[in-house]
């Protein structure tokens, strides 16, 4: 992909999210939810609380990854997981390159550990697919436990029965996945014909099953990834409660947060999570107060959004630290594969980022 082309879509990417941000600010200066909000007394207990919770939840997503890193066998400590993580974070949330957070982190491991590149694209993929269907699993116990789904809205309803069919779909899928010894013999034929990356999909694929033989660390992961969204869902709430006071109950958050941070893949570097939020708000009962008003639910993401950024500001030392193989992995575009080639020369991870 040439440079321009991916400038481009950047760019698309930033205006799309400039349009959905755009379209919120409008909706909520029409609604005056910022004259609300500058009248509304500030409960800042519950606003640090917020915070504290948003950040605890971002360190264990870090430590969860850290698991299972070790979990193929590569030497690595919860703090170089950290720190490798806050620099992803830091590139996710201030783009600087062609690639994402999630692509920095697999080539500084691979390179700086140097262990095999696919076991490196592995455990960041395993992490990614566990922490996303996590979320669906919190947000159909949320559905399932507060009743959501009898909202009488038809879109509230088809939300809901999607987001349970997903969770349920995803069990398959896992089950599909872990149980079988090996894939079928044609089927790994034909995936290792492919041109160019045919090779670097079954190393993937054997990376990717060794989790079969660490299922005691992929259970225990869940169970991080169920504390951590809860954290995070309790965070949320905690926003909301002080800038707002009176809003949906704590447990009507574990359907609220979850589904509008699952938003989240949407490529966009804003604009689906503040979207979301802002809209199932609006159908949310509120305890002891008047239903929430549109863009309420905006000024609760953006509190979120400005935390998330106070923590990314964590990572700017991390950054200049291993400058040189952040920024060698955010202008070259390269995979993992191409980049990771041994060098007797690298120094250990812990060197570079401490």
């Amino acid at each position: 992909m040439s440079a321009i082309r991916q400038i481009a879509i950047n760019l698309l990417k930033i205006l799309a999210s400039l349009a959905i941000v755009g379209y919120l600010f409008w909706d909520a200066v029409r609604n005056e939810a910022f004259d609300r909000l500058w009248s509304q007394e500030k409960l800042w207990g519950f606003l640090i609380l917020g915070a504290l919770f948003y950040v605890a939840s971002a360190i264990l997503c870090f430590i969860r990854w850290g698991f299972l890193v070790r979990a193929l066998g590569v030497p690595f400590t919860h703090r170089e997981a950290i720190r490798l993580s806050l620099v992803g974070y830091l590139v996710n949330l201030a783009p600087m390159g062609v690639v994402g957070g999630d692509l920095v982190k697999m080539i500084l491991l691979a390179r700086l550990r140097r262990c095999p590149p696919a076991e490196a694209v592995a455990s960041v993929l395993v992490d990614r697919a566990l922490g996303l269907y996590m979320l669906f699993v919190v947000a159909s116990a949320g559905i399932l436990f507060t009743g959501f789904a009898a909202v009488e809205n038809s879109a509230i309803q088809l939300l809901c029965r999607a987001v349970l069919g997903i969770a349920f779909v995803g069990a398959l899928a896992v089950v599909g996945i872990l149980a079988p010894a090996q894939g079928p013999t044609w089927l790994v034929r034909v995936v290792g014909g492919l041109p160019i990356v045919g090779k670097h999909l079954l190393d993937l694929g054997r990376a990717i099953r060794r989790y079969r033989s660490a299922w005691p660390t992929l259970l225990g992961a869940a169970g991080l990834t169920v504390i951590l969204h809860s954290m995070f869902t309790t965070g949320v709430y905690f926003f909301a409660r002080g800038l707002f006071g009176h809003v949906p109950s704590w447990g009507m958050h574990f359907v609220l947060a979850p589904v509008s941070i699952s938003a989240g893949v949407i490529p966009l570097p804003m604009g689906p999570f503040e979207f979301v939020l802002d809209r199932l708000y609006l159908f949310a009962p509120v305890v002891g107060g008047q239903a929430m008003q549109p863009g309420q639910g905006l000024l609760v993401a953006l509190t979120n959004r400005v935390v998330s950024v106070m923590l990314a500001a964590a990572g700017i030392g991390y950054y200049f630290a291993a400058k040189g193989e952040v920024a060698q992995a955010l202008d070259s575009g390269q995979s993992p594969q191409e980049i990771a080639e041994p060098d007797p020369s690298r120094r250990d991870i812990s060197a570079v980022v401490s």
